[in-house]
C-alpha cells in the first residue's frame, strides 16, 4: 500500500486539491527514454510548491496498456525540454491567430520558457496502480493546470493501436482533453496560451 502525507498549503484563492500536484524535475525527465509511471519515478518525483514553474503536458495516449508505446511522445518532450534548457524556446502564435488576437498576448518567449524546471505529465504525475489515489488525482486536474506555467498539447500525428489517428484533431475531439484545455482557458493566474507541440519543428 502506498500511503502518501500532504501538507503542504493551497494558493490565496485557490481550491484545495484532493491529491497533491507531483512533478518531475526537467533534469531527471530528460535522462528518460520513454514514458515511467508515477510508481516508477516514486523517488524523483516531488511535490510542487509556489515558484516552481511548470510545463502540463495534455495528450493523447496510442496504446491500451500504456500512453506511448513507440516512443514517440517521450521523444518530443525532450526535444522541447532540451530547447526551452538552452533558451531557444520562443514560441510564436499560429498566423491566423495572431491576426484575430495579436501577436504579444500569444507568444511564449524564451524567458518564459527558460524558467520551466519541472514537468507534469498524466502517466508519472497521477497514481496508476492505487485506484482511490488515481480518481483523487484525477478530481485535482484543474488545480494542477492552474498551477502550471505552460500548458502544452503534446500531439505528434501517430496512429493508435486501435487504428485511430491521434493528432491535434483527435486531441480536440477527447472529452478529458477539453477539460484541461477548458481548465487552461479559464485558469485565474496571467496569460497562458495553448501551446500545440506537433514535432521537432513544428
Amino acid at each position: 500500500e502506498v500511503k502518501h502525507e500532504w501538507t503542504s498549503k493551497p494558493l490565496h484563492g485557490e481550491e484545495v486539491p484532493s491529491y497533491p500536484m507531483y512533478v518531475l524535475p526537467m533534469e531527471r525527465a530528460l535522462k528518460l527514454t520513454r514514458l515511467r509511471t508515477h510508481e516508477e519515478l516514486a523517488e524523483d518525483l516531488v511535490e510542487w510548491q509556489p515558484g516552481m514553474d511548470t510545463i502540463f503536458f495534455s495528450h493523447t495516449w496510442l496504446g491500451h496498456v500504456e500512453p506511448d508505446p513507440s516512443g514517440t511522445k517521450m521523444e518530443l518532450v525532450r526535444h522541447i525540454l532540451q530547447h526551452a534548457q538552452a533558451g531557444t524556446l520562443d514560441i510564436r502564435p499560429l498566423w491566423i491567430a495572431g491576426l484575430d488576437f495579436g501577436v504579444a498576448p500569444l507568444r511564449v518567449t524564451t524567458e518564459t520558457t527558460r524558467r520551466i524546471k519541472f514537468v507534469w505529465l498524466d502517466w508519472w504525475s497521477i497514481p496508476q496502480v492505487d485506484r482511490s489515489t488515481q480518481a483523487a488525482a484525477i478530481s485535482s486536474l484543474p488545480v494542477y493546470v492552474a498551477r502550471s506555467t505552460a500548458f502544452c498539447a503534446l500531439v505528434p500525428p501517430a496512429i493508435h493501436e486501435n487504428g485511430e489517428v491521434r493528432d491535434l484533431h483527435g486531441w480536440g475531439g477527447r472529452g478529458w482533453c477539453k477539460m484541461e484545455l477548458f481548465c487552461n482557458a479559464i485558469a485565474s493566474v496571467g496569460t497562458r496560451p495553448l501551446i500545440v507541440a506537433q514535432s521537432a519543428s513544428d
